[in-house]
C-alpha cells in the first residue's frame, strides 16, 4: 500500500514477494485462483531477491534454474485445481517445482472455487540479531501477468519475543492449519505451513498505513471444503459486517440476476454505489444503485499498451454511527463467492476520512471510471456468451474430475519410461452441464510432450516418455465440437513410482541446462550475493566472444580456477560451496575436455561419467 492511499493499483506482484532490506525469507505460504506456468517460475526468483523476474523472456533457463535451487524449499503455494494456465513456451524446469504446488479442491462442491489470494511471508534478519517479521499481502489479483485493475494491500508485523496471543490473527491461523492438514504435501512443508500459522497468532501489530487502523481489523478467511465443528469458517461470515448506511461495491462480476442474490442482501437497506465491468450493466441494475461506474474505454497499460479492465474487488461500508471499515481481497458481488467458494478477505477501520472522501480516493480521482447511466444493448447475447463460457469450464472439470491415479515404470535395457493414467467414472450431474457431453470432445496429454494427446473413453492414456519428459503435470483439453471452442488447463496427477526417478530426472534437466559454454557464468551466479548483476558480465562476455577478441576456453578454465579458488576460502564449509559441489558433480563428464576436469578435480569435484 503506497503513501497516498492508492490500493487500486497496478501491483507490482513479484516486488512485494521479494525480502525487505536486511531481511531474507524463511518461509512462504501463497494463495490463488488462477496460476500461470511463468507466474510460478517467477515467484523462488522474488523469494530468493534474484531482481525482478516480470520479464522472464530476458533471462536464461540457467538463471531461472537458479531461482528455483534457492528457494523452491521455501514456499507452497495453493491454487484452484484445473485453474493453472497452460505456457505457450513449455520449458523441463517447471518439473523442478512441481511439489511447490498443491491444487485444492472441494470433492462434495465440484464447482466450488479456491478464490483466495494472498501470500503469508515470514522474513528472518540476514544479520541474525534481529526480529523476524511476518509480511501480509491480500489482493484481488491472481498469480498470473494480468494487465487488469487490482487490489492490494501490503502489511508487516514483527514476532513477539513470548508466545503472547494475538486472537485478531486467529482465523488466518486456523485457515493455514487446515490447509496443512487437508491436502496431502511433503511433510516437511506442512510442518513449515503449521510453523507459520503459529507465528501469526504472535503477530503484536500490523503496521497499516493512514487512514488505516491498525489496531482495528479483521480477517475473514472461509474454506468451503471444511466441515469440521471445531474449525468452522462460517462463523468468519461477512454479511452482517457489509450491512450499512451507504455501501460502494467495486466487483467485475456479479450475478445475472443481482435482484435475487447477494447483491439485493447488501444494498437493499443502504445508499449504494456501485463499480463494475460494463457488461453487466442492465436496467436492474441501474436501478439498485444511486450510481453506476465503469472503467474508462479508452484505459490502456502504457508498459504493455494492452486494454485494461477491472479486477478488484472492494467493499467500502458507512454504519449507523458513521463509522467506516473498508473491505477488500478476493470476494466478487456474487451469491457463489459469499456462499460456495473458498475465499479470503481483510477489514480495516477507516479514520480520519469520510465516505465521500474515500469513494473520491478509490473511484472518482485519476479518471479510471465513468459514470453511467444506460444499460449495456445486447445482455441476452452477454449471457449466451456466458453460458457457452461456464458450460465449457463445467466440462472441463468433468474431465479432470475422471483421472485416476498414473503410474510409471521403466523396462530393463528400454531407454523409455511407460506411464499410463487411469480414468474413472464421474457423476456428470454434479457439473451441471446444461446440454450434457455428448457435443464435446476431451483429450490429455503430458505438459512435456505437446503433440502426444489421448482421446477419453476412446485410446488407452498411456505414454512412452524420456526420463526428462516425467512429470505429474497434464494439459487437459475440451472442445465444443458445435462452434470449435476450446479451453485447456493444467493439473496434477498423482504418479505412483515417479518418485523412484525424480533425482534422476532432475539430474538430466539441470545438465540439459548447464554446459561447459556456460559453466562459468553458472558458477560466478551460484556463488554471488547479487546474482542479477552477473547478467551483466554474461553480456559483455558474449559480445567478446562473438568479436573473438579473447580465448574463450582458456579464459574460462582459468577463470573457473580463480573463482572456486576464492570460494574455497570465503565459502570454507559453507552451504553455498557445498551446494555448488554438488550441482557440478550430477554433469556429465563427456561435456567437459581435460583442462576443466582437471581444474574440478583440485577441488575434489568428481563429474558424473555418461551411462552407456
Amino acid at each position: 500500500m503506497s503513501n497516498n492511499f492508492n490500493i487500486m493499483q497496478d501491483l507490482l506482484y513479484m516486488q512485494e514477494l521479494q525480502p525487505d532490506d536486511g531481511y531474507e525469507v524463511d518461509f512462504a505460504v501463497g494463495t490463488t485462483f488462477s496460476l500461470s506456468m511463468e507466474g510460478l517460475i517467477s515467484v523462488p526468483l522474488a523469494l530468493s531477491n534474484m531482481g525482478d523476474p516480470k520479464s522472464l523472456t530476458s533471462q536464461t533457463a540457467m538463471y531461472l534454474m537458479e531461482g528455483i535451487r534457492r528457494a523452491s524449499d521455501k514456499f507452497v503455494l495453493f491454487c484452484n485445481k484445473g485453474s493453472i494456465l497452460v505456457p505457450n513456451n513449455c520449458q523441463p524446469i517447471y518439473s523442478l517445482i512441481e511439489n511447490s504446488v498443491i491444487e485444492v479442491a472441494n470433492p462434495l462442491s465440484p464447482l466450488a472455487n479456491f478464490h483466495p489470494k494472498m501470500w503469508v511471508i515470514r522474513q528472518k534478519p540476514i544479520e541474525r540479531n534481529g526480529e523476524s517479521m511476518i509480511k501480509l499481502i491480500v489482493m484481488s489479483r491472481n498469480l498470473t501477468f494480468s494487465n487488469d485493475l487490482d487490489t492490494a494491500i501490503v502489511i508487516k508485523g514483527k514476532l513477539s519475543n513470548g508466545w503472547r496471543i494475538n486472537d485478531k490473527n486467529r482465523p488466518l491461523h486456523d485457515f493455514l492449519i487446515k490447509l496443512a492438514n487437508e491436502y496431502e504435501q511433503d511433510d516437511t512443508k506442512k510442518e513449515k505451513i503449521t510453523i507459520l500459522a503459529k507465528d501469526m497468532l504472535r503477530v503484536d501489530d500490523f503496521d497499516f498505513e493512514r487512514p488505516l487502523s491498525s489496531k482495528v481489523y479483521e480477517i475473514y478467511p472461509y474454506l468451503s471444503c471444511d466441515s469440521s465443528s471445531s474449525t468452522n469458517f462460517n462463523k468468519y461470515s461477512l454479511i452482517d459486517k457489509l450491512r450499512g448506511n451507504k455501501i460502494l461495491i467495486i466487483s467485475p462480476f456479479i450475478d445475472n440476476d443481482p435482484g435475487s442474490g447477494i447483491l439485493r442482501t447488501l444494498t437493499e437497506s443502504s445508499e449504494a454505489y456501485l463499480v463494475t465491468r460494463d457488461n453487466n450493466i442492465t436496467p436492474q441494475v441501474l436501478s439498485m444503485f444511486k450510481e453506476v461506474y465503469v472503467p474508462h474505454l479508452n484505459l490502456i497499460d502504457n508498459d504493455e499498451q494492452h486494454n485494461v479492465n477491472l479486477h478488484a474487488k472492494v467493499y467500502l461500508v458507512e454504519h449507523d454511527n458513521e463509522s467506516l471499515y473498508l473491505y477488500l481481497g478476493s470476494t466478487n458481488a456474487t451469491n457463489s463467492a459469499f456462499y460456495r467458494n473458498s475465499e479470503l478477505t481483510i477489514g480495516m477501520r477507516v479514520n480520519n476520512l469520510g465516505f465521500e472522501a474515500m469513494m473520491k480516493e478509490l473511484v472518482l480521482k485519476d479518471g479510471l471510471y465513468v459514470k453511467v447511466a444506460e444499460p449495456i444493448s445486447d445482455y441476452t447475447e452477454e449471457i449466451q456468451k456466458r453460458q457457452e463460457e461456464t458450460d465449457l469450464e463445467h466440462v472441463l472439470r468433468w474431465a479432470i474430475s475422471r483421472l485416476g491415479k498414473a503410474n510409471v515404470v521403466k523396462k530393463r535395457g528400454k531407454e523409455y519410461y511407460t506411464v499410463k493414467l487411469a480414468e474413472k467414472k464421474t457423476d456428470k450431474s454434479a457439473f451441471k452441464i446444461k446440454y450434457g457431453t455428448v457435443n464435446y470432445e476431451t483429450r490429455i496429454c503430458p505438459l512435456q510432450c505437446k503433440d502426444a494427446w489421448r482421446v477419453f473413453s476412446k485410446d488407452n492414456l498411456e505414454w512412452q516418455l524420456r526420463l526428462e519428459d516425467l512429470s505429474v503435470f497434464y494439459v487437459v483439453e475440451v472442445k465444443n465440437n458445435s462452434n470449435e471452442k476450446k479451453l485447456k488447463r493444467i493439473c496434477k496427477v498423482t504418479t505412483e513410482g515417479l518418485e523412484r526417478f525424480v533425482e534422476q530426472r532432475n539430474d538430466k534437466i539441470v545438465s540439459s541446462i548447464v554446459k561447459a559454454d556456460n559453466i562459468m557464468e553458472y558458477i560466478e551466479m551460484m556463488l554471488s550475493d547479487f546474482p542479477e548483476d552477473t547478467l551483466e558480465t554474461w553480456n559483455k562476455r558474449k559480445q567478446k566472444k562473438a568479436s573473438n577478441t579473447y580465448n574463450i576456453g582458456l579464459i574460462s578454465n582459468v577463470a573457473i580456477y580463480e573463482l572456486l579458488l576464492k570460494a574455497s576460502y570465503k565459502y570454507k564449509d559453507s552451504d553455498k560451496l557445498k551446494d555448488l559441489k554438488e550441482i557440478l558433480q550430477k554433469l556429465p563428464d563427456d561435456e567437459f575436455d581435460d583442462d576443466i576436469k582437471s581444474v574440478f578435480k583440485a577441488f575434489g569435484i568428481t563429474l558424473k561419467s555418461k551411462k552407456k
